[in-house]
């Protein structure tokens, strides 16, 4: 039950991968940057590390 779990939660973080928005030029200015922050922040939560790395 556990492994299932933590194998969709990979699948759906893969999914978000391929669909976020910093890929696109014109998402990369600031204030795009600041909103997309602030969405993610809100909706998931976020920790240093993976925002130092870039991943959201």
């Amino acid at each position: 039950m556990m492994k299932k779990l933590l194998n969709k939660m990979k699948n759906n973080w893969k999914d978000y991968d391929k669909n976020r928005l910093i890929r696109h030029k014109f998402y990369r200015n600031k204030k795009w940057v600041k909103i997309r922050n602030d969405y993610f922040n809100s909706k998931m939560g976020i920790c240093e590390r993976c925002y130092q790395k870039g991943y959201i």
